[in-house]
């Protein structure tokens, strides 16, 4: 069985279960680098007993953190060696390190854009660091185009899907479902639109419930993500919108009850780096209308095939897409079947197939192991 040696940055709660899903596979050990030791990650992933070796660097003194990370690449023999969060001191010192002892590793970016402007320095210092590595692992390609202009070959940049839905929760709400899920919900509405993330500036919420102000009252718009800002409820009242109702956080096994009694998916940010929402709403089939600014929106959705990509702060685009959807059935139901068909193997399974089958080919290519 392959030995896989992953450093992070940081503990992501929701890649405990990939890591698990991966550890059926190969025999897999984590490094997580800590801000501090009140992380409350720590005692989460503590309580998660995952079916991996972890272990955790504390701050300390940099040397000392260093030194800890590198004795576990010392004492172990690794079939590959990835990397995430290169802009962390523990991860860039690792990239540092290994390609000073010429150990070949895999670096992982999930999603970045080029920005429009940089320091030099700046772009100097990422091309330091990320064209060091032997293969590179993303999401999409906008990142693909990140990595290459910061020194990474093309032919060995591999994409895997960022999903951390299981299989079995790829599903389409039969109307009955639908029906009693709005029972149980207490939800009146004839048609529902929803919204789940943060209530920010930039995910455009206003964008969202000013838009609601132009649709029939029959129509129920939910927006889900904490409280919401003082200027959310002012248009709210303002527009005079009883069909704008706002929910604070969700539980997840509850949150998937309000994806399965939604006709649409909204979300009008203004900027996403990524946007794991729209991947989970195209899983239970719903049409999605995103902006061009929303990377996982540019990477997924087709017009008219999965949904609508819109310009960010467009209320008339917003609407006439919300209307599109709302009126015409047979549209939204063509979609729902093609988000349903996208997402098949767009699951954590897939996830973590995905990263067997990169992680296979890099042994077989760089035959790595570190001593």
């Amino acid at each position: 069985m392959l030995k896989v040696l992953k450093i992070e940055s940081a503990i992501v709660p929701k890649k405990i279960e990939l890591y698990n899903e991966l550890a059926k596979y190969c025999e897999l050990t984590l490094i997580y680098g800590v801000k501090n030791e009140k992380d409350k990650n720590i005692s989460l992933i503590k309580e998660a007993k995952p079916a991996y070796k972890y272990h955790i660097i504390y701050p300390g003194i940099i040397d000392r953190i260093f030194a800890k990370y590198k004795k576990i690449i010392k004492t172990g023999i690794f079939s590959c060696i990835i990397l995430e969060g290169y802009r962390s001191p523990m991860v860039s010192d690792a990239i540092k390190y290994l390609s000073q002892k010429k150990i070949p590793f895999i670096l992982s970016v999930d999603s970045s854009i080029i920005p429009k402007k940089e320091f030099i320095l700046t772009s100097w210092l990422k091309y330091s660091l990320i064209s060091k590595a032997s293969m590179w692992l993303t999401t999409c390609s906008a990142t693909e185009n990140y990595l290459i202009a910061y020194g990474a070959k093309k032919e060995l940049i591999r994409c895997h899907p960022l999903s951390f839905l299981r299989q079995s929760e790829v599903h389409r709400a039969t109307l009955e479902e639908k029906e009693k899920i709005k029972k149980e919900l207490n939800i009146p509405y004839k048609k529902v639109v929803l919204n789940v993330g943060e209530f920010t500036y930039i995910k455009a919420n206003d964008i969202l419930i000013k838009a609601m102000s132009w649709l029939d009252k029959d129509i129920g718009c939910y927006i889900i993500g904490g409280p919401p800002r003082v200027e959310y409820m002012d248009i709210k009242e303002m527009l005079q919108l009883d069909n704008v109702r706002f929910l604070g956080y969700v539980e997840p096994k509850n949150l998937a009850k309000y994806y399965s009694i939604a006709d649409i998916f909204a979300h009008p940010t203004r900027y996403s780096e990524w946007g794991s929402v729209i991947s989970e709403a195209m899983s239970r089939g719903l049409p999605v209308i995103t902006t061009k600014k929303c990377l996982a929106g540019k990477e997924l959705i087709k017009d008219e095939e999965n949904g609508y990509l819109i310009n960010t702060d467009d209320i008339d685009a917003l609407v006439n897409k919300l209307k599109v959807l709302l009126t015409d059935e047979s549209l939204a139901d063509r979609i729902s079947s093609n988000n349903i068909a996208a997402m098949q193997n767009y699951t954590l399974e897939g996830n973590a197939k995905a990263h067997l089958n990169i992680i296979e080919e890099f042994s077989r290519t760089f035959n790595s192991s570190a001593s």
